[in-house]
């Protein structure tokens, strides 16, 4: 979900309107990673991907966010339903703990899954917004009334006149994608009561960050929060963080709780990742590409295949942004809306898991899906393959690590 006050041309901090960003990660023109190819010659459009640190508050951002008008164009729709979700029930028994029931509004609600499991737990009203008309009919169709539309000063009073004001309002998932984040808190709190929770679930930055992992930085996704960046932000705009919690889902969630209270001075507030510990991400990104393409091409000397597993954002921006296509003979999907199509960028052939039976040389399956379905899939890659060596790509996982590890297992076999 985007903010209607799109603006290229945005250079300052979208928290403290810092002006004295640093550039960290320059990835060049890329494709944009979720719009797949019906065929190899396809023409693509492209766009620069890169990202900056504010050294006053430690927001690594993309200053320059595509047009939302272009970037969900012909959107390959992505649903709650397609992943499995088991930390939403923690969620709702967080805000029972530091509140009670009651009113809920959820921005960008997509296809109604939270809204169910909050109207099962007994809040009522619950409602929301959903610009995307395909995942807002489905929340329709759950028995919601849903405001197909951004989060709009209009929508905002609309819903108080149904409703009255919330006694919680929910953003999960959302805040990643808003280029201007102080418009998207001043109708959020349009919304809540004067003592209402704030529930903000958001990918967990500081995992990426601590790897090195490119894969965390993709066009979609315009601010890359971490715990204490978050804080500031909560803070500064008048709200008391209650309680934080962690998951192990799509690559690391950061979910925190948060009353309405009062802003602390700029002195009280605490500072995100230091300039220093960012373009030590930047050199941690360049070596690991570096080192990958390396191992790669070495395995492909001595016969072997490499088959990329999972085709998402994350794993296109690896593939695109560590120039890895050439290294890869095949990409496999579970889903069947992905299959036979192709790529961004690379062009590489998206095909069912069943077609790696028949590779005969010795594979090597790159892992690109979440680390909490990685188990599953090497399962039945095994099952499909016999013996597979893998290597995860993405975090929380120690990708480095896991690249040292095939280094010295193929160095052991000469």
């Amino acid at each position: 979900m985007s903010d209607p006050s799109f603006d290229a041309s945005h250079t300052v901090c979208r928290i403290c309107q810092g002006t004295t960003l640093e550039p960290l990660l320059d990835f060049g023109s890329q494709p944009i990673a979720h719009r797949l190819l019906n065929n190899p010659d396809d023409p693509e459009e492209c766009f620069r991907l890169s990202v900056d640190l504010c050294p006053a508050c430690g927001l690594i951002q993309n200053r320059r966010p595509i047009d939302p008008e272009i970037l969900y164009r012909d959107y390959n729709y992505c649903l709650s339903s397609w992943k499995a979700q088991p930390h939403i029930l923690d969620e709702i028994a967080l805000i029972r703990e530091h509140g009670r029931g009651g009113s809920v509004f959820e921005v960008g609600c997509n296809d109604g899954l939270f809204l169910a499991q909050l109207s099962q737990a007994g809040f009522a009203p619950v409602t929301g917004v959903e610009p995307n008309t395909v995942a807002g009919a489905m929340a329709r169709e759950k028995g919601f009334a849903i405001y197909s539309s951004m989060l709009t000063t209009q929508v905002c009073q609309e819903a108080v006149r149904e409703y009255g004001m919330f006694h919680v309002v929910v953003i999960r998932q959302v805040l990643e994608h808003l280029p201007d984040l102080h418009h998207a808190f001043d109708r959020m709190e349009s919304l809540l009561a004067e003592d209402g929770l704030l529930l903000i679930e958001i990918p967990d930055f500081d995992r990426g960050l601590d790897q090195g992992d490119c894969s965390v930085l993709w066009e979609e996704h315009v601010n890359f929060f971490t715990e204490p960046v978050i804080h500031r932000l909560l803070t500064m705009r008048g709200f008391e963080p209650l309680a934080w919690r962690r998951y192990d889902f799509s690559g690391g969630a950061l979910t925190v709780l948060a009353r309405r209270g009062r802003s602390l001075p700029v002195s009280d507030l605490r500072a995100g990742p230091s300039l220093e510990r960012g373009l030590a991400f930047a050199e941690q990104v360049r070596r690991y590409g570096h080192e990958l393409r390396m191992t790669l091409e070495r395995w492909r000397g001595a016969g072997g295949r490499v088959v990329l597993y999972g085709t998402g954002g994350r794993a296109c921006t690896v593939v695109n942004g560590l120039e890895l296509g050439a290294f890869i003979d095949m990409s496999v999907d579970d889903q069947r809306e992905r299959q036979n199509k192709f790529m961004p960028g690379s062009r590489l052939p998206i095909r069912e898991p069943q077609a790696m039976t028949g590779l005969e040389k010795a594979l090597l399956v790159l892992l690109a899906v979440n680390c909490e379905n990685e188990a599953q899939v090497m399962s039945k890659v095994t099952a499909l393959c016999g013996e597979v060596q893998f290597l995860s790509l993405f975090s929380p996982n120690d990708i480095q690590g896991d690249l040292d590890r095939l280094a010295r297992r193929m160095d052991q076999k000469g």
